[in-house]
């Protein structure tokens, strides 16, 4: 039986501990917790915006309710640790509700251990994974200070959070270190402990020869559906989430500067990262299991067939048994080999799609804006 409360825990340290102190608090559960919190900095930045008169600006300027992309940040701040949550959960239904044989059930008993000590610091692959994503959110908090230090410079229009405006100006520095340097590095850091634990213990199982290839398990995927499933499902919902500021910071800038350019980057590389590598490796893992399996098929197929020519007398009925046996072996090799070797991976790209979709759209459209004129001149000419 796996140890929930040593899993969970992970969900009221480091970052989320501000969740853990509302909850104490408070009393209330861990999704009231996502709200509290997410509820605090939308009342905090609205006051300091109304205290700045920044709510709206005019002209070209972007106020706070103009400004699409920080309600996308909100979303991110509500959604995330849930998410997180989600995947915790789900390792902790792995042994309680998995088939015996499953893929799930045989792995399920050895990642709380190995995700705590990930997150702890306790191995060298969870002081890289943290190095990595704490440095990455410290630049994105850095950069954006700067930018917001230089309206109308680095952007040529002024905006609520600029340094032009102190309460919005600070109150963000605040939230967005917060953000950036504090909870989204965690919850990145923790998902992907929990990918690396998962993938870890398939390797050392298959290797171990402990895992079985399930051709006929209901989801399709030899018993790995689970897997798949705990990678792609925090990844998609997280680019959905994150498809509003990337297309308001498009809308807003209205060119391809270094900011909405950076965003679609960060969504590339963050679909990459956390799924394509992870997928990757379980590709290898599927392909391995399936050749094994193959291979002991085949060589049982044969061991049928040399019994079969071996038999001295050879009646109409045998020789039926004997079709019937070895095409159900080719059967059974068909089966395996229809197993994707890339489980979920359409379904991934289609969630990335829908994220950027909102962007190519407000791509095209400001492309069509600049062009415009000119292809009006040219329709002009004689």
């Amino acid at each position: 039986m796996i140890d929930t409360k040593r899993l969970s825990s992970v969900l009221g340290e480091g970052g989320l501990s501000v969740h853990r102190l509302f909850g104490r608090l408070l009393r209330v559960g861990y999704v009231a917790q996502c709200l509290l919190t997410t509820a605090c900095s939308v009342a905090a930045i609205v006051l300091g915006s109304t205290l700045d008169d920044t709510l709206t600006l005019p002209g070209r300027d972007v106020g706070l309710f103009e400004h699409p992309a920080i309600w996308g940040f909100f979303g991110l701040q509500f959604a995330l640790p849930l998410l997180v949550r989600y995947s915790c959960l789900r390792i902790d239904d792995f042994g309680a509700k998995s088939d015996f044989n499953s893929v799930a059930f045989r792995i399920a008993q050895d990642i709380p251990a190995r995700v705590l000590d990930a997150v702890h610091l306790q191995d060298r692959q969870g002081k890289s994974i943290a190095a990595l994503y704490y440095a990455a959110g410290l630049g994105a908090f850095v950069w954006n200070t700067y930018q917001n230090q230089l309206p109308r410079i680095v952007v040529p229009y002024d905006f609520w959070d600029s340094s032009l405006h102190g309460f919005g100006y600070w109150i963000t520095r605040f939230y967005k270190f917060y953000l950036f340097v504090w909870l989204l590095p965690y919850i990145a850091f923790i998902h992907t402990a929990i990918l690396w634990a998962v993938l870890k213990a398939i390797r050392e199982k298959r290797l171990a020869g402990e895992l079985v290839l399930q051709p006929f398990h209901r989801d399709g995927l030899g018993g790995f559906g689970a897997i798949p499933s705990l990678i792609s499902t925090p990844v998609a919902i997280a680019l959905l989430v994150a498809a509003l500021p990337l297309a308001g910071a498009i809308e807003i800038h209205r060119t391809a500067d270094v900011t909405p350019l950076t965003g679609i980057l960060v969504i590339l590389a963050a679909a990459t990262i956390a799924y394509g590598i992870p997928l990757l490796r379980l590709h290898t893992d599927i392909v391995e299991l399936k050749s094994a399996t193959v291979e002991k098929l085949r060589r049982l197929q044969q061991i049928y067939y040399d019994d079969t020519i071996a038999g001295k007398v050879v009646d109409r009925d045998a020789v039926q048994r004997a079709s019937e046996a070895l095409d159900y072996f080719d059967k059974l090799c068909a089966r395996v080999d229809a197993i994707s070797n890339y489980p979920h991976l359409a379904r991934m790209i289609r969630f990335l799609g829908i994220a950027l979709a909102p962007t190519a759209i407000s791509v095209v459209v400001q492309i069509s804006q600049n062009l415009s004129p000119l292809i009006g001149r040219i329709l002009k000419q004689p």
